[in-house]
């Protein structure tokens, strides 16, 4: 399944949990809460991977980032999306 899609299915679980008020020890992020793994969205698309890290460094060791630009975003909404998985060390 593509990261993007997975992302997309988990923001909306998260979604309809909060809308049920799902108790904290069976909701989706009991499983992920203590996971290195983050997922960005909204930066500048210019940004590039070193900015990225230098900024998230401060937080801890970053030993993995992914930038994914969207380029079907880009056709469609005439401006490109930057999303990000970054890893980091703890």
């Amino acid at each position: 399944m593509n990261p993007l899609t997975k992302v997309k299915l988990i923001k909306e679980l998260n979604e309809r949990e909060a809308d049920i008020a799902v108790a904290p020890k069976i909701s989706s992020h009991s499983v992920y809460r203590d996971s290195a793994w983050i997922f960005l969205t909204g930066l500048l698309y210019e940004l590039t991977e070193r900015e990225i890290i230098s900024v998230f460094y401060q937080y801890g060791e970053i030993v993995n980032i992914n930038p994914v630009r969207d380029s079907i975003l880009f056709y469609v909404l005439r401006r490109t999306e930057e999303y990000n998985f970054g890893c980091r060390q703890f």
